[in-house]
């Protein structure tokens, strides 16, 4: 019960880290390649609004147009997992580096689907096929191609989502000390946002929650959690509870995963160990 009420607690932070890299190739005439390098997300309800960066190449290899500019794609999945998802946007610029004052004014839009084959690591490698058209040259028709960054589903579980607020396990503080926490945050008020800031210099939410609670001496260790207790991860740093499993102790903790129960590491000596520890974002103690 612990644990569900934990899940329901409150609403996701709607914008997430998604990088990504992708290239896709055109069958028209004349042949067009496009390459996009995405640098953030904000999450809207079931949409993704994705922003990127568009490198576009028309016309005969070394001959043809070169656009440069930027544009953003709404990306909606069907199921947690983003297998499949819908995609579809819009990009434009003022660059044509092949032309010769090297300005000229271009837009485009694209509609279609994709579909993320593996992941590894908190890495997912898909593949898109597009309708897509771009003003220079009226150039317009079918793409594939691939896609590499990180996942737009969850891929780890399928339990309800909720905030996840990074504190690891905590000791239970004094009156005194959630006093002294909640001094700490009302005096950071007026400090700009900061994504995944947790100094003075800057702060997102669960940032000035951890800020808050050390300036208390409430700490954060692996070294506090025990066997039983409950872990929570979230896919995206800052995001949503996505995934439980209980501790087993010398950091290890037992979960269902997509290949079945499986025992798992928290630790910074392996890259699947790291891969969890860097999304551990809470633990419930059931029985103290």
């Amino acid at each position: 019960m612990l644990a569900a009420g934990w899940l329901l607690a409150a609403p996701p932070d709607a914008r997430a880290q998604q990088f990504s890299v992708s290239g896709s190739r055109w069958f028209t005439t004349p042949h067009v390649a496009d390459y996009r390098l995405g640098f953030a997300a904000y999450r809207i309800g079931p949409v993704t609004v994705a922003t990127f960066g568009q490198l576009v190449f028309e016309g005969p290899r070394g001959a043809g147009h070169l656009l440069v500019g930027a544009g953003a794609d709404g990306l909606i999945r069907i199921g947690r997992e983003a297998r499949p998802y819908l995609t579809g946007g819009v990009s434009g610029g003022f660059l044509d580096l092949r032309a010769g004052s090297g300005l000229a004014l271009w837009h485009g839009w694209s509609a279609g689907a994709g579909i993320e084959i593996v992941r590894f690591a908190g890495v997912a490698l898909g593949a898109e096929a597009r309708y897509q058209s771009v003003s220079r040259d009226r150039v317009s028709g079918v793409s594939g191609g691939i896609r590499i960054g990180r996942p737009i589903g969850t891929g780890l579980g399928r339990r309800p989502p909720a905030a996840a607020v990074p504190l690891g396990t905590a000791t239970r503080g004094s009156r005194a000390e959630v006093t002294t926490a909640l001094a700490a945050a009302l005096e950071a008020m007026g400090t700009p946002y900061q994504w995944g800031g947790t100094t003075q210099n800057g702060f997102d939410c669960s940032g000035l929650i951890q800020y808050a609670y050390a300036k208390a001496g409430i700490g954060v260790a692996l070294d506090d959690l025990a066997p039983g207790d409950i872990l929570a991860f979230a896919a995206d740093r800052g995001g949503t509870v996505s995934h439980v499993g209980p501790y087993l102790g010398h950091g290890r903790f037992i979960h269902g995963a997509r290949d079945g129960v499986v025992v798992s590491s928290l630790s910074s000596d392996d890259i699947t160990g790291r891969w969890w520890l860097d999304r551990w974002v809470d633990s419930r103690r059931l029985i103290d």
